[in-house]
């Protein structure tokens, strides 16, 4: 698993406890003893990625866990995708808007929206193309 899991690209992704404020286990970060929010923590690209797990019990964050990895998972085969990341599709769309000739004004209109889309996406843990939803989308049209 750990060979397949490298050439899939899946990175190790790990729980951690934001305590709460006088939670008597605020010395560890890993405490599976408390109800403080869970969190999960793992690097992507040479950056590292942040995302709420929504869970005070362990055993949900682990859920969360898995569905992070299961995408992972499915980004990293072929013929499911090819495992974009967010930010690459936003270099790769500004390059070709600079090559088609767009305008200065509207190059520079294009590169903010896509430099805010890409912030909304690393706020929600979308690293990779696939992980972004139709609610990321419209979220980000009306916002």
């Amino acid at each position: 698993m750990g060979l397949e899991r490298k050439m899939n690209r899946v990175p190790v992704i790990t729980i951690f406890v934001r305590h709460s404020e006088g939670c008597p286990q605020a010395d560890e970060p890993f405490s599976k003893k408390c109800s403080c929010w869970k969190h999960l923590r793992w690097t992507h690209d040479v950056k590292q990625h942040f995302k709420a797990t929504h869970q005070k019990t362990w055993a949900g964050a682990e859920r969360a866990q898995r569905e992070m990895e299961d995408s992972f998972e499915r980004a990293g085969r072929p013929e499911l995708s090819e495992a974009m990341s967010v930010g690459s599709a936003v270099d790769t769309s500004i390059k070709s808007k600079k090559t088609e000739g767009v305008g200065s004004a509207a190059m520079k209109k294009y590169q903010r929206e896509l430099e805010e889309f890409l912030r909304l996406c690393e706020v929600r843990g979308c690293v990779l193309l696939v992980q972004v939803k139709p609610e990321d989308l419209v979220d980000f049209a009306s916002g």
